[in-house]
């Protein structure tokens, strides 16, 4: 242990801050424990001699555990480690203190012991003595004489006079004890009078199946007079609604048991009320009678019917919620097996959730009730549910063909806008019907082909009721476990990057590689890009996959680039972008990163555009351009010509590449449209300073054509397939 003091070092003339510094060391371990061993409160002490130290770890292994207490029955000896700052050991304080109040205790614990043997010796042997001359002869006695007056034997006991006095005491005490019974039934009856003609349980005797009173409670209950009951049976007040108070059908249940039960009981006015029944039978020597105890239980059973309707349907909409809806689901599942033909009917509405968004939640409500109510109108004998905010279920178990016709009217009814709130709403209502002959397996897969179903059908025919076939069925099946297995894809980086070259058009030669994501799954095989990249963008994944093949491609270039040494050319890499990776916050940074890691040249990189990306807000997409241009990546315009991109664009964006679209350079050989306007892009472009790339070239004609008009570039099958790295490598390597 050191401790250390700096102190800097200054010219003569000032001029500089500081020429050096001095330093003091001062060492402290040699000074430590021993001058401080005064310092020790009483009974401590500062073990630094090594022998003893080590035999302290031998006996109580302080290393194990460096703060140990040892007990003794003299004392308590705790063992603390004291280390350095490097954590050698450098003394161990011992501290000790007697256990007094240990010893002190143990002495009166024995002392409590002794006392209480003796005392409770002394206790059980009066005890003893009390029980056998008093309490064990008396009984002996009482019990003879008990024997003899059952017997009628005669008394020779010395102790007659005692045992008459017994005998009599006795006798006094079963008279008490009539007295007593006596007393009690006579409160019995009383507190049973305050029950019977209390205000809160009705009570009805009946006698020979007829009514023989009533109380009070029973009349306010019912709103009768008491002479209007007496004498009448007890279906005259029985609802019309059950059949449980019925005389007979009581009666029987009495027989078999049952005296509990609910039922629906008729007032003066007619109207019925819910009652809770109790009966108890009282068996007579003539007569047999039956006590009801009637209570009302209209308020718990309108709590019941509010709990069944918050536990059992959607609180908007009054259809049935999701779980109720999954378990009528479920129910027609199994009857299936029995031969019960049903069908689903699925319905989505793709517009609520914008309107909740643009006019708020009580139009959206507004708009939930109206299709809810056209629903229970149009399917009032079906099980109808809302399972989420805009997706509604049908349970239909008619003809097929009747549920069909019903669905279409539906959307026929939404087709057009309807009237809320004094305003025209289009709630984009579409539908679909899953008949039980597709083997769905559960609910999960019944809402998620629906919902496939709506959202991918053909534009022209979204107003009419989709039925949905077994083969869509695996299609929706297929894209619902992609749906599930592209996180762990990316994750796992199975989304790989081919490589399509890119020719001169004149000559053949090698000048780059587009960069194309592939997804080999392990049940499906390949799937296409344009399954997985809308999975990817839904999923909110697209910029995640995009980094991961720009990170592949720039890796490719530059293997591709060591291999090819001996060949001075420098190839380029095209990597599409998408909308939301083009205006990703981190893109920039991105693309400087992977530049540096993979040391690529100006101009080695391009970034594939689509035209939607330049529908942004102009001067934000001009600065991202200016940004990543400035890093020596080059922007090239894909797919043009297909959508709303015009010949401004070239103009207006510091573009460096214009890609021919594949539509119309098929068309090259039959249309003459297309070679004009081929034509006149290249044309346009060459005059721009741009470079032209044909993509989809698959035959030698359409390869001469664009050579006449001077295309820079070739992309197609009819030079290169899109292939792995390996095969790229490969291929490029035999030259």
């Amino acid at each position: 242990m050191w401790i250390i003091s700096m102190t800097p070092v200054r010219d003569s003339s000032g001029e500089s801050e500081t020429v050096g510094w001095m330093l003091w060391g001062q060492q402290l371990t040699r000074t430590f424990p021993s001058l401080y061993q005064d310092l020790l409160m009483a009974q401590s002490q500062l073990l630094t001699d090594p022998n003893a130290m080590s035999g302290v770890h031998e006996a109580f292994g302080v290393d194990d555990n460096p703060h140990s207490i040892f007990r003794s029955n003299q004392e308590l000896v705790h063992y603390a480690s004291i280390r350095d700052m490097t954590g050698s050991e450098v003394a161990i304080l011992k501290t000790w203190e007697p256990r007094l109040y240990y010893q002190k205790g143990e002495h009166v614990f024995y002392y409590l012991i002794i006392s209480m043997l003796v005392v409770t010796s002394f206790i059980s042997m009066v005890v003893f003595w009390l029980f056998r001359d008093k309490v064990g002869k008396r009984f002996i006695s009482f019990e003879q004489n008990i024997q003899d007056l059952l017997g009628g034997m005669p008394q020779h006991s010395d102790n007659k006079q005692d045992e008459f006095e017994r005998i009599t005491q006795l006798v006094e005490s079963l008279a008490l004890s009539s007295n007593q019974a006596q007393d009690q039934l006579k409160a019995t009856l009383q507190k049973f009078e305050a029950l019977y003609h209390g205000q809160s349980v009705g009570m009805i005797l009946l006698s020979d199946r007829v009514i023989a009173d009533v109380n009070p409670a029973t009349l306010e209950l019912l709103g009768y007079q008491r002479e209007e009951l007496i004498g009448k049976t007890l279906d005259a007040i029985c609802g019309t609604s059950n059949a449980e108070c019925a005389v007979d059908q009581f009666f029987v249940m009495l027989a078999n048991g049952q005296n509990k039960f609910d039922t629906f009981m008729q007032r003066s006015d007619l109207s019925e009320i819910a009652c809770s029944v109790e009966a108890t039978l009282l068996q007579d020597s003539d007569t047999s009678s039956v006590m009801l105890a009637v209570q009302d239980i209209s308020e718990q059973k309108q709590q019941a019917e509010l709990i069944q309707t918050l536990t059992q349907y959607d609180p908007i909409s009054g259809l049935l919620n999701r779980p109720t809806l999954i378990e009528s689901v479920r129910g027609l599942f199994r009857n299936q097996s029995d031969g019960h033909e049903f069908s689903i009917m699925y319905f989505n509405a793709t517009r609520l959730k914008e309107i909740d968004e643009v006019y708020g939640h009580e139009l959206y409500d507004a708009c939930v009730r109206h299709i809810a109510d056209s629903l229970k109108r149009y399917f009032s004998r079906e099980e109808v549910g809302r399972i989420s905010e805009s997706e509604f279920v049908v349970c239909c178990t008619g003809p097929i063909g009747r549920v069909e016709r019903m669905g279409n009217h539906i959307l026929a009814a939404y087709r057009a806008k309807i009237s809320l709130a004094d305003m025209e709403l289009d709630l984009g209502l579409k539908g679909a019907l899953l008949p039980s002959s597709i083997d769905f397996e559960n609910f999960e897969n019944i809402a998620h082909c629906g919902y496939y179903t709506v959202m991918n059908r053909n534009p022209s025919v979204a107003n009419q009721l989709t039925v949905v076939t077994p083969e869509q069925f695996e299609r929706t099946q297929e894209a619902q476990i992609l749906n599930r297995d592209i996180v762990a894809a990316l994750k796992n980086r199975e989304i790989i990057a081919h490589y399509q070259p890119i020719v001169k058009a004149a000559s053949g030669q090698l000048v780059g590689f587009e960069a194309l994501a592939r997804w080999k799954h392990p049940q499906f095989g390949m799937v296409s890009p344009a399954v997985f990249v809308p999975l990817a963008e839904q999923r909110k994944l697209i910029v995640e996959l995009g980094e991961q093949i720009l990170d592949q491609a720039c890796e490719f270039l530059q293997t591709f680039q060591q291999a090819q040494a001996h060949n001075k050319q420098m190839v380029s890499i095209h990597v599409n972008i998408s909308s939301p990776h083009f205006y990703h916050s981190s893109l920039v940074d991105t693309l400087r990163k992977v530049i540096e890691q993979y040391q690529l040249a100006a101009g080695q990189l391009v970034l594939e555009l689509t035209e939607s990306i330049l529908m942004g807000v102009e001067e934000e997409t001009l600065q991202r351009m200016d940004a990543i241009k400035a890093l020596g990546v080059q922007l090239a315009l894909d797919d043009f010509g297909t959508g709303y991109s015009s010949f401004s664009s070239l103009c207006n964006f510091p573009l460096d590449i214009v890609k021919l679209d594949k539509s119309y350079i098929d068309g090259l050989d039959t249309n003459e449209k297309a070679k004009s306007l081929i034509r006149n892009i290249i044309s346009m472009s060459q005059e721009l300073g741009l470079t032209t790339v044909a993509e989809g070239v698959e035959n030698a004609s359409q390869l001469r054509k664009l050579n006449v008009w001077n295309v820079d570039e070739i992309q197609g099958y009819y030079f290169y397939k899109p292939m792995d790295a390996a095969l790229a490598l490969e291929t490029f390597q035999r030259g």
